[in-house]
């Protein structure tokens, strides 16, 4: 890919600048507290984990709406564990308002972000559900720094479509190639990414086996790795 002078960054949200496994796991551990179900938290998480990663791939390939997936992880779940007097609607609306109180920031990220927006223009791009992302975003220590968010269920397109792209786009008025996209995701960000024609950098803060083809500008595992980069 013929990489043009880099104008502008966007960034992916979770997993590149907010912990969302550790914020997950609070907001699941604050509502299964509210409840008083026969099984263990490894049990749950065990079922659950699988069900959302399942509804969440089928969101990205355009199978799941929102609206599906908010409820259908949780009444599979609970049907599978076998939850008499629990409604999932109610498990799913109260795990929703604790996700939203969620706010941990990656290592370096409110540092990183900071100086970067002294030089660049910036826009964060994430799948997510509106109010989870926006409450999340409200309390979090950097989100001033972006002059533009595009959350997939608030446009009506999901990563890797990179039709998600265009508002953020059209704002900067930037071609894809004089925009750098930073994310973690190879199947919904680096994806979308290369099918938007943008140079992209891979967040790999784990060991992480590279997939074929993979097609990005630089690959970094911490945070600051930035500011030396660009």
């Amino acid at each position: 890919m013929k990489v043009s002078p880099i104008e502008a960054l966007f960034f992916d949200l979770d997993d590149t600048l907010l912990d969302y496994p550790l914020s997950e796991g609070r907001a699941l551990d604050e509502t299964l507290s509210l409840f008083s179900p026969p099984w263990s938290r490894e049990e749950f998480l065990s079922v659950y984990h699988g069900n959302n990663l399942a509804l969440w791939r089928g969101l990205e390939r355009g199978e799941v709406d929102f609206d599906r997936l908010r409820t259908e992880r949780f009444t599979k779940t609970l049907e599978e564990l076998g939850s008499p007097g629990i409604d999932p609607l109610l498990f799913a609306a109260l795990y929703e308002e604790s996700l939203g109180r969620q706010v941990d920031t990656l290592p370096g990220a409110e540092m990183v972000v900071e100086r970067l927006s002294r030089r660049y223009p910036m826009a964060l791009i994430t799948n997510g559900i509106s109010s989870i992302q926006r409450s999340r975003l409200a309390r979090s220590p950097w989100s001033r720094y972006f002059s533009q968010v595009v959350i997939s269920e608030e446009v009506g397109v999901v990563k890797p479509d990179p039709a998600i792209l265009k508002p953020a786009l059209e704002s900067l008025n930037l071609e894809p190639s004089r925009v750098l996209f930073i994310g973690d995701s190879v199947l919904s960000d680096m994806a979308c990414a290369e099918r938007a024609g943008m140079p992209f950098a891979w967040f790999t803060p784990r060991p992480t086996e590279e997939p074929p083809n993979a097609r990005y500008l630089f690959r970094f595992g911490r945070l600051e790795e930035l500011l030396s980069r660009l």
